[in-house]
């Protein structure tokens, strides 16, 4: 993904950071994702990879973000989550054409720029200058990139359980559905995929959900409400948004 795993501040797996959570919703879609065995950078201990990512030199591209964050000030790398000015770092020396991405096949930091960018809240102005003073992003691309991140961050599980976020381009660009017909899922190598739930026709558009499909009718629309700042029209929504309505009325007769 062109983001990141995220799990509060302990270290990402497998060549990806652990970067994207502050001030993202404990909501959204769900991956799953193995992890392996993993070497943790000594210096920052953000970052993990696995021995076939160090072979290929991971670590070594790392050292760019890595130092960058090592020599921002105690204020900014001191706290109880650092991810998001550690995907900013990230962004920014992805965009240095001398460093580049740290794989090619992978999507590219610059697509972050294509995603939908959501109204989830005002971000304070003083907050911003902080973020931009400690990484060098712009004012304005940091707005950006946190409503980008807050729009479509994704939760990822292991075993069951929560373990953080990641931000992919491909995942943001699907639209949701409380009745989906595709899924996202990582694989042992951390590589992202949408994998279908059922037959997919021709020409039907492909659908994840942002939301935790078991919930009631309200609770999926009022949490799609605030955080991704839409109300659910989808089959499912309309299907059930019928249903109570009519139950209302046989109610309102008796």
């Amino acid at each position: 993904a062109a983001g990141a795993e995220a799990g509060g501040d302990t270290p990402g797996g497998c060549g990806v950071d652990a970067g994207v959570n502050a001030g993202v919703a404990e909501v959204g879609v769900k991956c799953t994702v193995e992890r392996r065995y993993l070497t943790v950078c000594r210096r920052c201990s953000k970052l993990a990879a696995c021995a076939e990512c160090v072979a290929a030199g991971r670590l070594q591209w790392h050292r760019h973000e890595c130092h960058a964050f090592c020599c921002l000030p105690p204020g900014a790398t001191g706290g109880a989550d650092t991810s998001v000015v550690r995907m900013l770092l990230r962004y920014r020396a992805a965009l240095v054409p001398e460093v580049g991405d740290w794989r090619k096949d992978k999507e590219q930091v610059a697509q972050l720029r294509t995603l939908q960018k959501n109204p989830t809240g005002k971000i304070p102005s003083n907050t911003l200058a902080a973020l931009s003073a400690a990484t060098g992003v712009s004012s304005k691309e940091c707005a950006a990139l946190v409503a980008a991140i807050r729009t479509n961050a994704a939760q990822i599980q292991r075993m069951g359980a929560k373990v953080g976020c990641a931000l992919s381009v491909l995942l943001g660009w699907h639209n949701h559905s409380c009745r989906p017909n595709a899924a996202a899922s990582i694989d042992a190598d951390g590589l992202l995929h949408v994998v279908a739930l059922r037959p997919i026709a021709m020409a039907e558009e492909i659908t994840i959900s942002y939301v935790d499909t078991e919930g009631s009718l309200d609770t999926r629309r009022a949490t799609l409400s605030e955080h991704y700042n839409f109300d659910c029209g989808c089959e499912r929504c309309l299907e059930e948004n019928r249903q109570a309505l009519k139950h209302k009325m046989r109610s309102s007769r008796r």
